[in-house]
């Protein structure tokens, strides 16, 4: 997450692959625009992790009224920031081959790019 203490990506910048707790500890005031670049991440309001949240979604978040997505809750900052981890499960797939379309599993527990790289039984 990159992010400006000015609205759109203005002023001074700081990237982050981690959480903040107080965008203050690295010299700016508040959090007025910012890029996700990957993942996702919640926002807050308020140092550590308090008041307001907000999903911030890969993407472009030119000035604050961009964070909350509705004109509900109006927010001037954003000071405090952390990815959201993601819980992954092991992938599995069930193939029929043709053409007598016989079932064959098979559990694959990394990123499968070609199906016939897959061990087949």
């Amino acid at each position: 997450i990159i992010v400006f203490d000015e609205e759109c990506f203005q002023g001074r910048r700081h990237e982050f692959t981690s959480e903040c707790c107080n965008v203050m500890e690295f010299g700016f005031e508040t959090v007025r625009s910012l890029r996700v670049e990957s993942g996702a991440w919640v926002g807050y309001e308020h140092a550590s992790y308090q008041g307001q949240q907000f999903v911030l979604e890969r993407g472009e978040y030119p000035q604050c009224d961009a964070f909350g997505g509705s004109n509900a809750y109006h927010i001037e900052r954003l000071t405090s920031f952390r990815p959201i981890a993601c819980a992954v499960s092991a992938t599995r797939i069930t193939c029929l081959t043709f053409p007598l379309l016989q079932l064959h599993k098979c559990q694959h527990l990394s990123r499968v790019v070609e199906l016939v790289s897959l061990p087949w039984t």
